[in-house]
């Protein structure tokens, strides 16, 4: 594929309808499928009687593209970007996960 078809492609895919906020949130176009998800899990998916609260980090190590892009020395990997989530320990699914924005309600 060229870069130039790539680039044309990426500019039609979007997660969201919505408008950007007034304030400052870098996950705008990605809350509403995050919410769709934990919606679809509640819905469809009864977790076990054993719970796991866990806080991931997603590896990034380029800073300049992620969003909120973190450094977080307990973990093996630190840096990325972190999320919370609760998962069945007896199947392994995630029942539900949020974001952990940083600078959320900022002020552009």
């Amino acid at each position: 594929m060229s870069k130039s078809r790539f680039d044309v492609i990426m500019s039609c895919l979007r997660f969201t309808r919505k408008a950007p906020p007034a304030f400052r949130d870098k996950f705008w176009q990605v809350r509403d499928m995050i919410a769709a998800f934990n919606a679809n899990m509640a819905a469809f998916f009864v977790s076990g009687w054993t719970i796991c609260l866990d806080e991931p980090m997603s590896i990034w190590h380029n800073h300049w593209t992620c969003p909120e892009w973190i450094y977080c020395p307990r973990k093996p990997h630190p840096y990325g970007s972190e999320y919370h989530t609760t998962c069945c320990a007896l199947s392994g699914y995630i029942a539900h996960t949020s974001y952990i924005n940083m600078a959320v309600n900022t002020i552009r």
